[in-house]
């Protein structure tokens, strides 16, 4: 298990990548508050993400990938000012992302959540994350339509999940692959990747969501 660390107040780098840790992340890890780089991935961590990582507003960098996370991502209750680089790719994340406040993460430019369970649609809001490059979706569960504010993002990817509707213009398409009721009525895009062709059915969901989100 991940060691006691409480006398290391000052420590800023933490790394306990590719080891043999099990049982769950301890609560004391969050007394480490000038903790800048925080990564335990590769390992075996069990249980849920801890809510007293909203103290740890020093975080730059918070990787728990490869483990075995579960629950749900409280970003909608963290305060992360200077995260940069989150990733919890590879776990067994549930739920929905909530929608969260752009102002307590507005420095993040790297989001991977890839290969989880995370249901629900996609927040809005992490299109208006001001530096965000790099939001990496892919093998989860996501439902509903691609909201146009994510539309920017440089390295984009939702593939594989249970998306539906137009895909947006500004989106080349293989952002989507692998979502089977997302469509288009570009033919090059449709024979490209297979995408179907849209209905008057599709393009009156993607009028709705749009209604829905204003």
């Amino acid at each position: 298990s991940i060691p006691e660390l409480l006398f290391l107040k000052n420590l800023t780098v933490l790394d306990l990548s590719y080891n043999s840790l099990d049982g769950e992340i301890p609560p004391a890890l969050t007394n480490l508050i000038q903790l800048e780089s925080l990564i335990i991935s590769h390992n075996n961590i069990q249980g849920s993400i801890l809510q007293n990582l909203v103290f740890m507003k020093s975080l730059t960098l918070l990787d728990l990938s490869a483990n075995k996370i579960s629950g749900t991502l409280p970003l909608s209750q963290t305060n992360f000012p200077s995260l940069i680089l989150l990733d919890i790719s590879d776990n067994l994340l549930s739920g929905s992302l909530k929608p969260l406040s752009v102002g307590n993460h507005a420095q993040l430019t790297t989001i991977y959540l890839r290969n989880n369970s995370i249901s629900g649609k996609i927040p809005p809001e992490l299109g208006y994350l001001p530096f965000l490059t790099t939001l990496d979706l892919s093998y989860n569960n996501l439902t509903g339509t691609v909201p146009l504010s994510i539309q920017n993002v440089y390295n984009l990817n939702l593939s594989f999940n249970n998306l539906k509707g137009p895909i947006p213009h500004g989106f080349n398409g293989s952002e989507l692959i692998g979502n089977k009721g997302v469509c288009r009525d570009d033919f090059y895009y449709i024979d490209k990747y297979q995408f179907k062709r849209c209905s008057a059915q599709d393009n009156k969901v993607r009028q709705m969501d749009l209604f829905i989100s204003m």
